[in-house]
Parts: structure tokens; C-alpha cells; sequence
């Protein structure tokens, strides 16, 4: 279900082969990379607070 939103979001673009099995692949488009800035970002702010919710979280 979730890539079907990004598929219709245009963020994924799905390609359907026509084989026995069939196959599909998916890819990033333009639009959707324009989010890999947004994610290191989190990514990023994760690492400098991973500690905090380490010691929140422990159990």
C-alpha cells in the first residue's frame, strides 16, 4: 500500500514486465530525489540525538 501512494504521489515510478512471473520494479524519480537532502537531514539529527532517546528508551 505504501508504495502504490508513492507511485501515486510521483515520487516512485513502478515498471510492470510482462513475463511469467510477472515482475515488477520501482525507482526513484526526479521529484522523489528531491527528498534525499530531507532525509540526511533526519538522518543526521538522529545521530546528534541518539543518545537521548537511547536513555529514554532503555530497558
Amino acid at each position: 500500500m505504501q508504495l502504490k501512494e508513492l507511485v501515486e504521489d510521483g515520487l516512485v515510478e513502478k515498471t510492470i514486465y510482462p513475463e511469467l512471473p510477472p515482475r515488477s520494479e520501482y525507482s526513484i524519480t526526479s521529484l522523489g530525489m528531491t527528498l534525499i537532502p530531507i532525509i540526511d537531514a533526519m538522518l543526521d539529527w538522529g545521530k546528534k540525538n541518539k543518545d537521548l532517546f537511547e536513555r529514554k528508551h532503555r530497558k
